[in-house]
């Protein structure tokens, strides 16, 4: 078991705690107490002190786009029109991936993991998976854009089958695992029925 005590530690389902104890048996958290409390006093001995830091869950950003980690600032313009937005957003994916010498999925995975973040919701124009153990969770969206009525339940199962890999070979190859697993996102909610 591993303690730790921190300035602070934020349990989110209660307030904030000062001088708190946070434990650790394997990858569980069994205990958060206040480092006064009966429960954090026996717990005081076998904790390290990290001094003047919060202790807080990690985060999740539930919407990203890893393929865009390489920019190096915002595409566009301010007030140009959202269509005219769009298609410089696809021309300079095409363009960018062709052209990179660095993976901006690997480093957009990097960046989250420095700033905290313990889990994605990543939605993703194209199936990826990352050849070494993650270590963070990911839900790989399959994004369903439907205008028509007509054609509703063929984009349903076309996400379906590429979230299952039933239909399409580059999506079957993929090892979905406890950490990386497959999911299915509308676009918006104009571009969905």
């Amino acid at each position: 078991m591993l303690a730790f005590r921190a300035h602070y530690v934020f349990p989110i389902d209660s307030p904030p705690i000062h001088d708190a104890i946070v434990a650790i048996d394997h990858d569980r958290i069994v205990a958060v107490a206040a480092a006064n409390s009966p429960a954090g006093r026996d717990l005081l001995p076998a904790a390290r002190d990290l001094g003047r830091v919060a202790i807080l869950p990690g985060l999740i950003n539930s919407h990203t786009h890893l393929e865009f980690s390489n920019l190096s600032e915002p595409l566009g313009s301010s007030g140009m029109p959202f269509s005219d937005w769009i298609r410089l957003v696809v021309h300079s994916r095409h363009a960018r991936l062709a052209a990179s010498e660095t993976d901006p999925i690997a480093a957009g995975i990097a960046e989250s993991i420095r700033s905290g973040t313990t889990a994605l919701g990543e939605i993703a124009s194209s199936p990826w998976q990352q050849e070494a153990t993650l270590p963070l969770e990911i839900t790989q969206f399959c994004e369903v854009i439907c205008f028509r009525r007509d054609s509703d339940q063929q984009r349903y199962q076309t996400a379906f089958d590429a979230v299952c890999g039933t239909k399409n070979d580059s999506l079957s190859s993929i090892k979905w695992t406890e950490i990386f697993r497959p999911g299915i996102s509308p676009h918006t909610p104009y571009s969905v029925r």
